[in-house]
């Protein structure tokens, strides 16, 4: 589930960290977020961003979704380090509830900017209402990494391909004898 592996390799006799970055489950993973980012921006959930330009929805619910991605990932790595062993329902709850936390903390400090305040009042009404939405998103990356990481890497008939994909980064392009 790390985003970032790190490979061990030796230049001119010293041995350095290469950080391997699979930058197509990025790509893929930007694209979604995007989507998602879009998705909301047309349809405006709460009407939370009514009385704002599309391209002004669109920045601001794509970034809520990029930054509670990039939370998320960090939050779901602090509770695999604090929380080994702990189920995955529980799991996604408790990344979906600290998630919202964030957000919520977002939302309340952009809108100190761009006004209106939220008052403080309000503010468990809104963590109620962004955890809602952090709640369906952290299914849907579950689900989608779910099924992205299990896909069985494709064979070919003399097994050479799985067996180069699991050689260390340097490697993995060389020829094989």
């Amino acid at each position: 589930m790390t985003p970032i592996s790190f490979a061990k390799h030796e230049i001119n006799g010293v041995c350095s960290l290469r950080i391997a970055i699979d930058w197509q489950k990025r790509g893929r993973d930007m694209a979604i977020m995007v989507a998602i980012g879009t998705f909301l921006a047309i349809i405006d959930p709460y009407q939370a961003t009514a009385t704002l330009p599309l391209w002004g929805r669109w920045i601001y619910w794509t970034g809520l979704i990029i930054f509670g991605s990039l939370s998320g990932q960090a939050i779901i790595l602090g509770i695999e380090a604090l929380l080994p062993g702990l189920p995955v329902p529980a799991q996604l709850l408790l990344t979906s509830l600290l998630i919202a936390v964030l957000i919520t903390a977002a939302i309340i400090f952009i809108q100190g900017f761009v006004g209106p305040y939220v008052p403080v009042s309000f503010w468990l009404r809104l963590y109620a209402l962004v955890w809602v939405i952090c709640a369906a998103m952290t299914a849907i990356g579950y689900v989608i990494d779910q099924n992205f990481s299990n896909k069985e890497l494709p064979r070919t008939g003399d097994g050479t391909s799985t067996f180069m994909e699991r050689l260390p980064v340097k490697y993995r392009g060389a020829t094989l004898y």
